[in-house]
């Protein structure tokens, strides 16, 4: 089974991963869970690419045989985020040693995606501003204070001379 799912964005800052790569994750379990018939957990596979992942029973033992194997993509496409799973998994009336599929999600790739677009100026401001909080602070008390000048050198004289 494959799918993808395009969704558009402002531009490209690393701190979108953890979110985009959990949204993968979790519209790959979705789509597993319809293919196998029952409830699956997506662990990731150690010592291997990132986005690799086993198959297994909602609640079974890490002894317990998976029922599959997964992987995920990132990728980008003027001005939107790809993201990709490919699953190999038996149902659950099957052999889970009846899948012919593994090495087919395994050696799977993304092709035709472009680089991430940039950040626009304020997803670039606002991630600076987020890895920058003290110097973010400095900025923003400084141009209180300007603007706190100006509002009193500006303001409106009384009229009388009482």
């Amino acid at each position: 089974m494959l799918g993808c799912v395009a969704t558009p964005i402002p531009g490209w800052v690393e701190d979108m991963r953890p979110a985009i790569e959990a949204r993968t994750a979790a519209v790959m379990n979705g789509s597993a869970e319809r293919l196998v018939g029952l409830p699956v957990e997506a662990a990731r596979i150690p010592d291997t690419k990132e986005g690799h992942f086993t198959l297994r029973p909602a609640g079974s033992p890490d002894a317990a045989p998976p029922l599959g194997i997964a992987r995920t993509f990132l990728g980008w496409n003027d001005g939107s985020v790809a993201t990709c799973f490919a699953i190999c998994a038996a149902r659950k009336d099957e052999e889970p040693s009846a899948r012919r599929c593994d090495a087919s999600v395994l050696g799977a790739r993304l092709e035709g995606s472009l680089g991430p677009p940039p950040a626009g100026m304020v997803l670039g401001a606002v991630t600076w501003a987020v890895h920058n909080p003290s110097q973010t602070a400095a900025w923003a008390a400084g141009v209180a204070f300007v603007l706190g000048v100006v509002a009193i050198a500006s303001r409106r004289r009384p009229r009388s001379r009482a």
